[in-house]
């Protein structure tokens, strides 16, 4: 995010992560898979240790301007819950969703096609 003064401070995309997944009492260790969606909405799996690794590398700029982070990516946990990226105005972040019970789980199962969507 960038000051008055147009210094911008990066975020790194492991760091966002991680301080994401301990803000909701999550590990690294807890996640279950890392996907993404493409334009055909067909949904793409990453192998999470690498994903991990390239994350580590990627410093933007998540302030207002233009997105640079996927918008589709998803970190789904071993309890069902999600961290999915969400944007206003090119500012960015990860937005969390509690798979509370049975219904929600129901919810998603049969609306694959809104999976990506809010």
């Amino acid at each position: 995010m960038c000051n008055m003064y147009d210094v911008c401070e990066l975020t790194n995309l492991l760091d966002e992560i991680v301080n994401n997944l301990k803000a909701y009492g999550y590990k690294l260790k807890d996640i279950k898979s890392i996907t993404t969606c493409d334009k055909d909405e067909k949904i793409h799996s990453f192998d999470i240790k690498n994903f991990l690794e390239v994350a580590k590398t990627i410093d933007y700029d998540d302030g207002y301007g233009g997105v640079e982070i996927d918008l589709s990516l998803r970190i789904t946990m071993n309890d069902g819950s999600f961290f999915q990226r969400a944007e206003y105005d090119g500012s960015e972040w990860f937005e969390y969703y509690e798979l509370r019970d049975t219904a929600d789980i129901i919810e998603v199962v049969f609306n694959k096609d809104k999976l990506f969507e809010r």
